[in-house]
Parts: structure tokens; C-alpha cells; sequence
């Protein structure tokens, strides 16, 4: 797979994540390349795309599948380094995380997710977190970490063999950017693939965060916002009307 980086540092440890996961059964399209741009990563492929018909880009094993609910990282900007690891995680995911956490600190994603992050500013400023919650019915994305901000931009929801659904760490599939209909996430009962559905002019590979989500749910979470977003989420109210009473209209989501 080529890489196309301006720093020497993130090719290397990008280099290393792709060799890892090939020794563990990752299957790439040979026309997929990785490209960094202002320090953002992006997935691209240059695969012939026929109407309706859809074009397998990666696969994953999920033994490449790192589970990320549990894990409690060490607050603070530099290296991300684990206080606590959940019970489960394999010599293989121990591996992936540690290159994980040397290329997000070397590609200055931990600085650019603490200035730029939505859902993560938010904790800074109660008074517009209380009437974003207020709109939420008080869902909103939580992160005790910049380090857990920034893996909340590029975890894949993901329901084991066990049938418990969990939120893992795809290496490689996680460059990918949204949109709401180029790609998509495709699940087997035992990997994960990344296909797409649309080639885009500049051959890039995008995928569908989730399609339940609306702008604002986009805009919390990853950062930016989604004009096409296909889900629209109406505004809870509580009104008192002469003659009526008290109406109150519920928050709810609709497509």
C-alpha cells in the first residue's frame, strides 16, 4: 500500500500499522494508498466503480479488531499512554494501540482534536453544554480525555461473535472520511470491510459515520458538519397555550 506523507515519522509508523495487520490476515484492494494532508489521513483508491455494484476497498479479521470501551487513558497531550486496559485485550491489540498512540502524537492529531473538537470544547464552556444538552434531553457525547475525543472520531461500532455490540479500533479503515453515500461499513461474522459504493473525483474512499445520525450528532462527535445528512432531530419544547395547557413536543428523530 503506498503512503503518501510529508513526515518521515508518520510513513514510518504507518508502514509498521499496515505491515502488522497484513501478518494478520488484512486484505487490501492493490489499488488503495493512504494520503496525509495537513496532518489529517485520508483512505483512497483508484478501483473502477460499476453502477449499483459495490468495490471491497479493506477487509479485516477481528483479531485486528481493538476494542476500545474500557481503556482509560492518562490526561494531557503528549504520547497518549493507558491507565487501565480492559480484560481481553490481546498481545496484537497491545501492539496496535501503542503504534496508534505514536502516530497520533506524531501527526499533532492530539493538539488539533483539543483545539478543534466540538464535543470535546464543550466541557470547557457549561453554559452552551447545558442548552446543547437541553436539546439533547441531555445526550450528549462524553470524553474524560482528549485521547478518548479523538478515538470517538475513529471508532467503528462493532457487534461480536458473542452478539454484544462494542466500539473497536479498525487499523486502516479508520483513515477513511464520512459521507452519507459513497461507502459504507460491511460487516461478516468474523471481519470487518470497508466497500465502496460511488468513486469520488479525487479517488478518495469515504464511508457513512451512521446513518441514524443528524448534523448536530456529526458535528459533536467528529467535527464537522453534514449538510446531506438524511436524519433531521426536532428541538424538545414546552409550551403553556390559553385554553390548551401545557403541550410539550417531544425531541425525536426522523429521516
Amino acid at each position: 500500500m503506498q503512503l503518501l506523507t510529508g513526515s518521515g515519522t508518520v510513513r514510518g509508523i504507518l508502514r509498521a500499522i499496515v505491515a502488522l495487520a497484513r501478518r494478520h490476515g488484512a486484505e487490501y484492494h492493490p489499488g488503495c494508498w493512504i494520503q496525509e494532508l495537513e496532518g489529517g489521513l485520508s483512505l483512497h483508491c483508484d478501483a473502477a466503480i460499476a453502477d449499483g455494484a459495490g468495490v471491497q476497498v479493506l477487509r479485516l479479521p477481528d483479531c485486528l479488531l481493538v476494542p476500545l470501551d474500557g481503556i482509560a487513558w492518562r490526561p494531557g497531550l503528549d504520547r497518549p499512554q493507558r491507565l487501565e486496559n480492559p480484560a481481553g485485550l490481546t498481545a496484537l491489540h497491545h501492539e496496535m494501540l501503542d503504534l496508534h498512540s505514536e502516530l497520533f502524537a506524531s501527526a499533532g492529531h492530539l493538539q488539533r482534536t483539543a483545539e478543534q473538537s466540538p464535543g470535546w470544547r464543550l466541557g470547557g464552556v457549561p453554559a452552551i453544554a447545558g442548552a446543547v444538552a437541553a436539546l439533547r434531553r441531555g445526550e450528549l457525547p462524553s470524553f474524560p480525555t482528549v485521547m478518548d475525543a479523538l478515538l470517538a472520531t475513529r471508532a467503528v461500532a462493532w457487534t461480536g461473535p458473542a452478539g454484544s455490540r462494542q466500539s473497536v479500533l479498525a487499523p486502516i479503515i479508520d483513515c477513511a472520511n464520512h459521507s452519507p453515500d459513497a461507502g459504507h461499513f460491511t460487516p461478516h461474522p468474523d471481519a470487518l470491510a470497508a466497500t465502496m459504493t460511488r468513486r469520488l473525483p479525487d479517488d478518495e474512499c469515504r464511508v457513512a459515520y451512521g446513518r441514524n445520525k443528524d448534523a448536530l450528532d456529526l458535528a459533536l462527535r467528529y467535527g464537522f458538519f453534514d449538510e446531506q445528512a438524511s436524519v433531521a432531530h426536532s428541538c424538545p419544547l414546552e409550551l403553556d397555550l390559553p385554553g390548551l395547557g401545557r403541550v410539550e413536543v417531544l425531541g425525536e428523530r426522523y429521516r
